[in-house]
Formats: structure tokens, C-alpha cells, sequence
């Protein structure tokens, strides 16, 4: 079996690198601008999803690819719009801007990774980022 995900997010421990979804909160939270890419794509996996997904997927023997990403795919400003109004920050410090006002040396492609397999083989649904995010903030505890 192999597993493809998409920028992974949720609470991290103290060793555990940030993730793009905290890194926005982190941002705004200390009122900081946030330069967002309007132009990079992707499907945002909210953690908890993705350890259910392996589980169920490993007790019923499933073998084959499966993209274990999130539902909705979007761009990376607007789901820092989205984390900011879940997490009750102000929308107004996210600035966007294009990939190319970087100039990285590598080109980034856009990741659309289709999750249906999943739910059509197995019954997994993985949430959208809002409904990600609310659990992430539900589930939250001070690390």
C-alpha cells in the first residue's frame, strides 16, 4: 500500500517541524503580515484524517495507491483566509501575492490529488479545510 498526502496540518509537539497551517496562525496571532501565494494549489490533510485513513486502510488489508488528502483543494491564500476566520484572527494582515515575486530557483507545481478512490472503495471522507480546522480547533491543547 502506499499513501500520498498534502501538506499535512494539526497541533505539533516541541520537536516536530510547523506546518503552513500553524505558521499562518503563528503570523497573525503576533499581528505580523503574512505574505500568502495566490498561485500554488493544494489539498490541505488535516492529520487526524490521515491516521484514521491508514488505519482503516490497513485492518481491511486494502493494497494499491491512495491519496489520503484533504477535499478541498484550494490555494494557499485563501485557506490562510480560512485559518484566520476559523482562529478568529484578522483576515486584513494576509497579503497576496504570486510565486514568481520569490524568485525560487525551482519551479513549484500544483498538487491535485484526488481523495474519491477512498471514499468509493472504503467510505473514507476527509474533511475540507474549515471542517479541518474547527476540529484542530476544538481538539486544542496548549503544547
Amino acid at each position: 500500500m502506499i499513501l500520498r498526502t498534502d501538506q499535512p496540518y494539526d497541533w505539533k509537539e516541541l520537536w516536530h517541524h510547523t506546518n503552513s497551517v500553524l505558521r499562518a496562525i503563528e503570523t497573525l496571532k503576533k499581528g505580523d503580515i503574512l505574505n500568502e501565494i495566490k498561485d500554488w494549489w493544494n489539498e490541505l490533510s488535516y492529520v487526524p484524517d490521515f491516521t484514521n485513513a491508514l488505519y482503516r486502510l490497513t485492518t481491511l488489508d486494502a493494497t494499491g495507491i491512495f491519496h489520503v488528502s484533504g477535499s478541498d483543494y484550494v490555494n494557499r491564500y485563501d485557506w490562510s483566509l480560512k485559518a484566520a476566520q476559523v482562529f478568529g484572527l484578522d483576515q486584513s494582515l494576509i497579503n497576496p501575492i504570486f510565486s514568481h515575486e520569490l524568485n525560487l530557483s525551482a519551479k513549484r507545481v500544483n498538487v491535485n490529488l484526488s481523495n474519491e478512490k477512498l471514499f468509493k472503495l472504503y467510505g473514507i471522507k476527509m474533511n475540507g479545510i474549515v471542517q479541518g480546522m474547527n476540529k484542530m480547533k476544538n481538539n486544542f491543547i496548549h503544547k
